[in-house]
């Protein structure tokens, strides 16, 4: 507790092992404001994948927190949920794809799936979810994106901006691959 995990390579920030409610968690402090993130997992080849996480923060007023995750290296296909506006977005190497509407309420666990699935036609189908952890999971995908671009396996990222000044936790850390 309280120090960096050796299983994570830190891209930048402060991220340490925390608890809450006797549960391990990893914090991202709130000081400094900034974009902070990490790769972890292993360095998968042409395989299709879902990167699965928890994350919490909270609001400071009119300050957000945002989040973000990464399939395929830190350059690959990034979800990113910008609470401020109201917005979940999907990017491939900084080129915006496509947003959806997404409201996020502070204080609250919330769960995350992003599957990366590799098509025969050298295309690629990306579905992102998002709920609180306290409800059951959706049924249907947030949304679905089909891009013509092949995807290419990697390690997987996960980013905080602590926007808001305040820590980000992360918790359930998991890949799975097919």
């Amino acid at each position: 507790i309280g120090s960096e995990p050796e299983n994570l390579f830190i891209l930048d920030g402060a991220f340490s092992v925390g608890i809450e409610e006797k549960n391990l968690i990893l914090v991202l402090p709130g000081n400094p404001v900034g974009e902070f993130g990490f790769l972890f997992g292993p360095r998968l080849r042409e395989k299709s994948m879902e990167l699965q996480f928890s994350f919490k923060s909270e609001n400071k007023g009119r300050r957000y927190p945002s989040f973000a995750a990464c399939l395929g290296g830190v350059r690959g296909f990034r979800v990113r949920l910008n609470p401020a506006s109201r917005k979940m977005i999907l990017y491939y190497e900084d080129e915006h794809l496509e947003e959806v509407p997404f409201t996020w309420k502070s204080k609250k666990w919330y769960n995350m799936r992003i599957q990366a699935v590799r098509l025969p036609t050298k295309q690629s189908m990306y579905k992102i979810k998002l709920w609180q952890a306290s409800q059951n999971e959706p049924l249907g995908w947030h949304f679905t994106y089909r891009a013509e671009i092949e995807f290419e396996s990697g390690k997987c990222a996960v980013w905080g901006y602590p926007y808001s000044g305040l820590s980000i936790c992360f918790d359930n850390l998991n890949i799975l691959a097919r």
